[in-house]
């Protein structure tokens, strides 16, 4: 058997895209996107956005857990905290590239053991620091360009580093970069599907 993984495609990488989107909000932008499905750890992102006000978080994407979201940015009166609901794949580029940090949060399952999504190779294509829950599968693809927090606590730190140590956090998101367009575009991925159909055949 052969994995494929999964990858960008170059052409849909715009850095200028969320400019406007930067300036709707107030301070540095941590931010998520994709589906807000049960196997997204949405309690440890709120738990962190109600510990840092100073900090813009942005949800950007729509699923059956955005009611509850709302429901706890509501009961909890967390200001700082946006939700943007369903997008279309172009506006959820536009907000990766007005991030300062992104969020691969994850519940911790077997199932997510198994999960490297679309969301990760997209925020290393616009060089962002990303932080991840420590995931098996995110973890082997790891060559040194991810943080990881697994609590609030974890994530507030890591939060704070990031920030305080911008040069530490360049030089990963620059290594995030040059390995996804390195190894991880569409082009790449499907020359390497070709190959191992060929490989197959002639063996």
């Amino acid at each position: 058997s052969h994995i494929l993984p999964n990858g960008i495609n170059r052409e849909d990488i715009k850095p200028a895209g969320g400019d406007d989107i930067r300036k709707r909000f107030k301070g540095p932008i941590v931010g998520f996107v994709g589906s807000l499905e049960y196997f997204i750890d949405f309690d440890l992102i709120t738990e962190t956005v109600s510990r840092m006000k100073d900090i813009t978080f942005i949800i950007a994407g729509g699923g059956r857990e955005l009611g509850r979201l709302t429901e706890v940015k509501q009961k909890r009166k967390l200001a700082n905290l946006h939700l943007t609901g369903g997008l279309k794949h172009q506006d959820i580029l536009r907000y990766i590239s007005a991030m300062d940090i992104c969020l691969n949060t994850f519940v911790k399952s077997p199932l997510t053991d198994a999960a490297c999504p679309i969301k990760l190779f997209e925020y290393m294509a616009f060089k962002k620091p990303i932080i991840s829950t420590s995931i098996n599968e995110v973890k082997n693809i790891d060559k040194d360009f991810l943080y990881y927090a697994d609590t609030p606590e974890e994530m507030k730190e890591t939060i704070d580093r990031i920030f305080s140590n911008p040069e530490e956090a360049a030089a990963k998101a620059k290594l995030g970069y040059d390995i996804v367009t390195r190894e991880y575009t569409w082009d790449m991925i499907a020359d390497n599907f070709l190959r191992m159909i060929e490989s197959d055949r002639a063996s």
